[in-house]
């Protein structure tokens, strides 16, 4: 019978717990692995724009938004991981990556703007905002907003009219004209001409009436000079009846 050994005992009865501690470890290693995985999947993604799952997440926030609500742009790129939307009156941002929204709010000298119209300009840089002052509703503000700097830049106040080229400010009868891009644009310069004055010396020469066309024109008047009346005739002396030139012969 062979006899019983207390270290070899010892040995066994530590290799279950042992193994369950490895495996334990293995299965976190194993974890964490997965997760590195999918957050660089995701950020291969972002910079790519290919992840469904992200285009999904946008719907869905998209779909969660007051109806009202106006969507200006959804970026999936790494350097913008965003979506800009209009609520309330105020620009919007929700961040992909921290899955969180903030407003962006316009701050100027204490004034409180509220968003009426918003543009996505055409290369997708900037977004230009026409808001109105609440502390003076006659007044209203041109500002353009920089995705890549996060910087918002006021371009004017006054009367902002939308044109066709741009955007037009009017202010104390002077006028700034900006792009869709919010640069500002310069007015071409106004050329004078000058316009004769016509002599009060001369006579005006009009054109003869459309229905006297292709007829010879009339003769210009003659001026007329005083007709001289003849010396008035003398009298003539009457004849003597020949009675009386019979009577004296006798």
């Amino acid at each position: 019978m062979e006899k019983f050994s207390f270290n070899k005992f010892k040995k066994s009865a530590l290799v279950l717990p042992l193994s369950i501690v490895c495996l334990a470890e293995l299965v976190v290693i194993l974890a964490l692995l997965v997760k590195l995985q999918i957050a660089r999947n995701e950020r291969f993604a972002f910079a790519f724009g290919t992840d469904k799952s992200t285009a999904e997440l946008l719907d869905s926030v998209t779909a969660s938004l007051p109806k009202e609500t106006l969507v200006l742009a959804k970026f999936t790129d790494q350097s913008r991981h965003a979506m800009y939307y209009v609520k309330d009156g105020q620009l919007n941002k929700f961040d992909i990556l921290t899955r969180e929204s903030h407003a962006i709010p316009i701050s100027d000298k204490g004034n409180r703007w509220e968003i009426l119209t918003a543009d996505l300009a055409p290369n997708d840089s900037s977004v230009i905002i026409i808001a109105l002052n609440n502390n003076d509703t006659m007044v209203n503000g041109l500002f353009k907003y920089t995705i890549a700097t996060s910087n918002m830049k006021k371009l004017g106040e006054g009367s902002v009219n939308e044109t066709d080229e741009g955007y037009e400010i009017m202010r104390k009868g002077r006028r700034k004209l900006f792009d869709k891009y919010g640069e500002q644009i310069k007015e071409p310069e106004r050329t004078y001409v000058p316009v004769a004055v016509p002599d009060s010396t001369q006579e005006e020469q009009l054109p003869p009436p459309a229905e006297y066309e292709g007829e010879a024109a009339e003769p210009a008047p003659q001026p007329q000079t005083q007709q001289q009346t003849p010396p008035p005739a003398e009298p003539a002396t009457p004849q003597e009846p020949a009675e009386k030139t019979n009577t004296e012969a006798q």
